[in-house]
This record gives structure tokens, C-alpha cells and sequence, in this order.
């Protein structure tokens, strides 16, 4: 309700081995008591599961450290606000249906790490969008997002992925920045008054279909 209720399990943790419904946690955005941590329910919510953010703007930063998703009310009305790095990824991780602004880097995947990334608004960073640990085992799949007044849009460093019907607009350096040995599809993407290039290729193996 995002009334302050505090989170709340909504289905019982499967216990181990059990093939049952993932856990969901509800994250108010609550005006009250100022309780909006997604941090807290990514920590509480258990592998596999669910933190539902509703309405409304969540302050902090947040390490991902297991498989969770991370799912909000819309992109227009939910923001996860952070103070550096919004949002560190360090494992496989979901994030659908939300906005993701921070002074720094909105998104820092690290190496190895998987981020599925569906309906979200990444914005305001003074470098990247999404950067990464350079590492060839570090996965990136995002569909239907807009990455707009960040740095470079994604610094696509040795990474793997897939970019799919995606908008890189008024970045401040690339859109896209391929490094190192990335290897990243990019199908069906819109670039639009980056102030340098929507797609840099500085390397030697890449693959890209646009």
C-alpha cells in the first residue's frame, strides 16, 4: 500500500529441494516512517524469490548478492535512487518495470555476474549506466529500456549479451561502448543525440546485429 506497513513475506520460503512458489516480499515506499529498503528485502527474501516494490522512490544503494528478482509498480512511478552505485549485481538478477537514477553508476554489474533487465528507465549517471568487472563470464540481457544522461550508456567491457528494442538517448558519451573482448547482440535499437558516438567498437572480436 506504501503506507509504511513494513514488508511483508507473502508466500512461505520453499524449503531446500522443494518445488514450490518462490518467496515474494512486498517493499512499501511508505512516507510514515521512511521504510523503503529494497536492500532489506533482497537480504530476507530467499534464493529465487521476489522483492515487489510499490509506487513510489526507495533511497540507497543495494547489493545484490543472490538470485533475486527485483520487480516495481512501473517505470513511471517506481525509482530505486541511489546515493553512488544504485545497484551492484553479483549474482543472477532479475530487474523489471522500474527506474533507476544515481549520481555515479546506476547499475555495476561484477564479474560473472547475470542481469536480466525488462522495462527500466536508467538515468543521471555522471558515468555509466551500466558498467562492469571485466570478465567474459558476465552476462547481460536487456529488452525494452531506456538509458538516457549517464556517461556511457552500457561500457560494455568483456562482456557477453543481448540488447534488445532499447533506447540510448542524450548520453553524454556513447550509447553503447564495446571493450575488451565483448560480445554483445544489439537488435532493433534506437540512438539518438549521444555526445559522441550511439555504437563505439574498440576491439578486435565482437559480434552486433543491429
Amino acid at each position: 500500500r506504501g503506507d509504511g506497513e513494513g514488508l511483508r513475506g507473502q508466500r512461505p520460503r520453499p524449503r531446500e529441494g522443494h518445488r514450490g512458489t518462490p518467496e515474494r516480499r512486498r517493499v512499501p515506499a511508505g512516507a510514515r516512517d521512511g521504510d523503503r529498503h529494497v536492500d532489506r528485502a533482497v537480504t530476507l527474501v530467499g534464493t529465487g524469490g521476489k522483492a515487489d516494490g510499490v509506487a513510489g522512490t526507495y533511497e540507497g544503494d543495494v547489493l545484490v548478492g543472490r538470485p533475486v528478482t527485483i520487480t516495481g509498480a512501473g517505470r513511471e512511478t517506481t525509482e530505486l535512487r541511489g546515493t553512488s552505485i544504485a545497484v551492484t549485481v553479483a549474482q543472477q538478477v532479475t530487474m523489471e518495470h522500474l527506474t533507476v537514477p544515481a549520481p555515479k553508476t546506476c547499475i555495476l554489474q561484477r564479474k560473472g555476474s547475470h542481469l536480466r533487465i525488462t522495462d527500466c528507465t536508467i538515468r543521471g549517471a555522471a558515468e555509466d549506466g551500466i558498467g562492469y568487472e571485466p570478465s567474459p563470464e558476465t552476462i547481460l540481457e536487456m529488452r525494452d529500456c531506456t538509458v538516457t544522461q549517464t556517461g556511457d550508456g552500457v561500457d560494455l567491457e568483456s562482456t557477453q549479451g543481448l540488447i534488445v528494442n532499447s533506447t540510448f538517448i542524450a548520453n553524454r558519451d556513447d550509447g553503447l561502448d564495446y571493450d575488451g573482448d565483448a560480445c554483445v547482440t544489439c537488435i532493433g535499437c534506437r540512438f539518438a543525440d549521444n555526445g559522441d558516438d550511439g555504437i563505439e567498437i574498440r576491439i578486435a572480436t565482437h559480434t552486433q546485429a543491429v
